[in-house]
């Protein structure tokens, strides 16, 4: 989403990614192989035991870059590499729900030696969590998850010639936990009330090449939104409501209005 996104997203200013992993096949368990010029790919998912309630979905890639210079080829400008893992865990019971576990990891490196300089840059993004889905009644459900992240870049530079050497070093890491709740209902076949909750507590952690710790903090967000959608014809579609935020690190909060219209062209 970009610009005008709905009332259920906060703490954001140009736009917002909703990643969201399918569930995998819960009758035939399949496995792909892929192979590219940026990476390599396996991919599986299937049925956990005979109960088809349960299901897995597994996806992990690996830089093509990497691998070659493994096998002992040498890349001038330096040499870039990657590798991600993602999955979902998802159960189904008519009478608890639907429970998914889900994660992705993600890892990326750039490193380059001229003789001079010497550098090496690390960054990694880690995700995992636990959400719940339970039908209330015909028209209406709640959603609820549990989940952590971590963001990490690490820096190392070192400089060495005839004359003189020097090292810079930084380490900056940021991890939250986040519990999200919503209840969407459907009042009736042109409009539908989504009203939630995300409690965020944030810790972060910068140190640089003497182990100096620059930034140290802990930190609470809390968001509150409530949210509707009319479908005011086949082609026309409003989206409103009111988004409220608050950071507990500046004691700032806001009240967020919104509003958007979605045409269908075709």
């Amino acid at each position: 989403f970009t610009s005008a996104y709905p009332a259920e997203y906060g703490n954001a200013t140009g736009g917002v990614f909703d990643l969201r992993s399918r569930t995998g096949n819960a009758y035939k368990r399949e496995t792909t192989l892929d192979a590219g010029a940026l990476g390599l790919g396996i991919m599986t998912e299937g049925p956990i035991g005979k109960n088809s309630r349960f299901s897995y979905l597994v996806n992990y890639r690996y830089s093509t870059l990497a691998v070659l210079e493994a096998l002992g080829l040498v890349f001038s400008g330096g040499t870039t590499g990657y590798q991600d893992l993602n999955f979902n865990v998802n159960y189904s019971s008519k009478k608890h729900g639907t429970f998914t576990l889900f994660g992705l990891y993600g890892n990326n490196s750039f490193k380059d030696d001229d003789g001079v300089y010497n550098t090496l840059i690390v960054s990694s993004t880690t995700i995992v969590g636990v959400k719940h889905t339970l039908a209330l009644n015909e028209k209406s459900f709640l959603q609820s998850s549990v989940g952590y992240t971590q963001q990490r870049t690490e820096y190392d530079q070192s400089y060495t010639d005839i004359n003189q050497s020097s090292r810079i070093q930084s380490d900056d890491k940021a991890e939250a936990l986040r519990f999200s709740s919503l209840i969407n209902t459907k009042f009736s076949r042109k409009f539908t009330l989504k009203t939630g909750l995300i409690v965020s507590q944030i810790y972060e952690d910068v140190t640089n090449e003497n182990k100096t710790v620059l930034l140290k903090s802990q930190s609470n967000i809390v968001q509150l939104y409530s949210q509707g959608k009319y479908r005011i014809n086949s082609r026309l579609t409003s989206i409103f409501g009111l988004h409220y935020y608050s950071y507990s690190f500046t004691n700032n909060t806001s009240l967020e209005p919104r509003l958007a219209f979605n045409y269908d062209l075709n």
